[in-house]
């Protein structure tokens, strides 16, 4: 007798559309083991195989090397998991899938449920029923595209900058990646020719933001309602809306433009996006917060001609993230914590501190630590030497980071120019060239045709060895 997919699924607890969604990946393994598995529709499902050679096909499954996760890799599969399944998940079945007992499912469930809290979303769990997620729909975009974000590796990430989709399996479990290649050219021909340069984080966000969203519109999802105290869209977030609608051939509604014009206000900035008065507010905003470190550390930070300016427009486009609750991921966050715990709780308390005064929402570890690079790429800045080598820095991770980075470079290679900070994507062999830069320096690996070093944002001792021989041997 073959089974079917309906009788497959209430054998193993999960619904029908698990078992088909999983359904390929075991055809694949069948055919790599060389089994004859067979797909009847209207049938049933069919293993064409002798009982002994069943019996070896067992053993060799059982046996298999199966790659041991890590817990945060454990925790991303299981968000996916459950952000996939429309239906109640069983917790036997969960622990069973990702090789976990009931306990650790549980300790890794009650994570997850913290972390999802400021994102809106609930998780809900009953013994005999499951475990299920419930969120509007923008909601569950935050969520996805934070999880996306975390997910992915530097070098995964470089690729997907350029518009290459990952082989990731969280990638392509919670987008579709015909969309999503859509999507990614339809805003590089945007920023094109709105003459507009996102950074990385930022156009990865949008790109996100933009996929789900189509998405959901073409499963006749709710798309949620608006935030509070959006502004009217702008004419670039309106030109974006239009180009969408006219590559995927739908209409996207009003409020999507007013989502834009958050996303775009977030990261690139605004012209005046709350008028003089509030303009003087972030000004002091800036000012209280360089008081409040130089409190914490003890340090005069009046010097730095050029904290005041960097602080102010990274708090600009902050605040409108912090206020509308865009979260966004710093990868560093563990690094500044553990490499410089001083300048991380100096950071946290006078965040702390700001937020009390002048009543904000909270700010969230993520954007303290991006701040904490501000800080600490001045800190370390020290006399100016006679460079010879003149390099840019290329981070995919935000302009803070690249000058946490660049500061570094400066201070413990007296023999490198650092002649500025970019994303991966502003690289241009030619106009580097025309600046005379001797090589790059970058934190993912490129594929640009350009002399070029890759290595760890956190700058660790093999770090160090790559550019001393690159010094010495400038070269090789």
């Amino acid at each position: 007798m073959q089974p079917t997919t309906a009788a497959l699924a209430e054998s193993i607890g999960v619904s029908r559309r698990t078992v088909l969604r999983e359904l390929p990946a075991v055809e694949q393994w069948m055919q790599a083991a060389g089994a004859h598995f067979v797909r009847n529709p209207g049938k049933g499902l069919l293993l064409d195989e002798a009982p002994e050679r069943r019996d070896a096909l067992r053993t060799q499954l059982n046996s298999g090397d199966r790659k041991k996760l890590s817990r945060a890799e454990r925790r991303q599969q299981l968000l996916t998991r459950l952000l996939s399944e429309q239906e109640p998940c069983k917790t036997a079945v969960l622990a069973r899938a990702l090789g976990v007992s009931e306990s650790t499912l549980s300790a890794d469930l009650d994570e997850l449920e913290t972390k999802l809290h400021p994102y809106r979303v609930e998780m809900f769990r009953r013994p005999g029923v499951g475990v299920w997620l419930q969120g509007d729909a923008s909601s569950y975009r935050r969520v996805v595209s934070a999880l996306l974000r975390s997910s992915m590796p530097e070098k995964e990430l470089a690729e997907v900058l350029c518009g290459r989709m990952p082989e990731n399996e969280i990638f392509s479990t919670l987008l579709d990646t015909k969309t999503a290649e859509k999507v990614w050219a339809v805003l590089q021909q945007f920023e094109q020719e709105e003459q507009l340069h996102l950074p990385d984080a930022g156009f990865l966000a949008l790109a996100i933001h933009c996929t789900l969203t189509i998405q959901q519109l073409r499963q006749g999802g709710d798309k949620g309602s608006a935030p509070r105290g959006l502004r009217p869209a702008g004419n670039h977030a309106a030109r974006l809306v239009a180009a969408l609608n006219r590559a995927f051939g739908l209409t996207l509604p009003p409020e999507e433009a007013q989502y834009l014009e958050l996303y775009l206000s977030a990261y690139l900035g605004a012209e005046d996006p709350w008028g003089s008065a509030q303009e003087m507010e972030l000004r002091n905003l800036e000012a209280a917060l360089i008081r409040e470190m130089e409190k914490a550390l003890h340090t005069d930070l009046s010097g730095y001609t050029s904290l005041r300016d960097d602080l102010y427009c990274h708090l600009r486009p902050m605040l409108l993230r912090v206020e509308q609750n865009i979260r966004t991921e710093n990868p560093q966050l563990d690094t500044i914590r553990t490499a410089y715990p001083g300048l991380w709780k100096a950071t946290r308390t006078a965040c702390d501190a700001v937020q009390q005064q002048f009543v904000l929402p909270a700010i969230s570890d993520d954007e303290a630590a991006y701040l904490a690079m501000h800080f600490g790429a001045v800190l370390e800045q020290n006399a100016m030497f006679r460079l010879r080598l003149r390099v840019v820095v290329a981070c995919p991770l935000g302009m803070g980071s690249s000058r946490f980075l660049a500061s570094r470079l400066g201070n413990e290679f007296p023999s490198l120019q650092v002649e500025g900070c970019c994303s991966v994507r502003e690289l241009n062999a030619a106009d580097l060239r025309r600046r005379k830069i001797d090589f790059i320096i970058s934190t993912v690996p490129l594929e640009l045709d350009y002399p070029a070093v890759c290595i760890s944002p956190s700058l660790l001792e093999p770090d160090r060895a790559v550019l001393t021989t690159r010094l010495l041997w400038p070269s090789l």
